[in-house]
């Protein structure tokens, strides 16, 4: 399954349309439509779903691992055995950890789209090897 599939069920998840989620994250439709035939899904647009959808587990959105949603697990949730205290504080814990991860993914793929770049103008017609 690829990040735009998670994304998919999230929205069935979530029970609202793709219209819907498009437009809280400041997407058109025709370029949401675009991204079905992709595999793939930008760092941009990674933040804006995850700004705007908070309950989304970046880590499941982005490798599939791990539950959808962020809390899903009983502990550290209020009224499961634990203070609300712990809660909050395991809360901000997953905040900044995942912000962490968000920096590294968003190094990761600057470094890929520096990569890309300079294999493009490797192979672009007419331009000279140097030996």
């Amino acid at each position: 399954m690829n990040i735009f599939s998670r994304i998919l069920q999230y929205i069935d998840s979530k029970g609202i349309t793709k219209n819907k989620f498009s437009q809280k994250i400041g997407l058109s439709n025709s370029y949401m439509t675009k991204m079905e035939g992709s595999s793939s899904v930008g760092s941009k647009i990674i933040e804006k779903i995850v700004r705007e959808y908070p309950d989304i587990n970046l880590n499941w959105l982005i490798t599939g691992e791990g539950e959808m949603l962020n809390g899903q697990k009983d502990e550290g949730v209020p009224g499961h055995g634990q203070p609300a205290e712990c809660s909050t504080c395991r809360y901000k814990a997953d905040i900044e950890r995942y912000q962490e991860d968000i920096a590294r993914y968003l190094a990761e793929i600057n470094r890929l789209h520096r990569q890309l770049a300079a294999k493009e103008n490797e192979e672009l017609p007419g331009k000279r090897h140097s030996a």
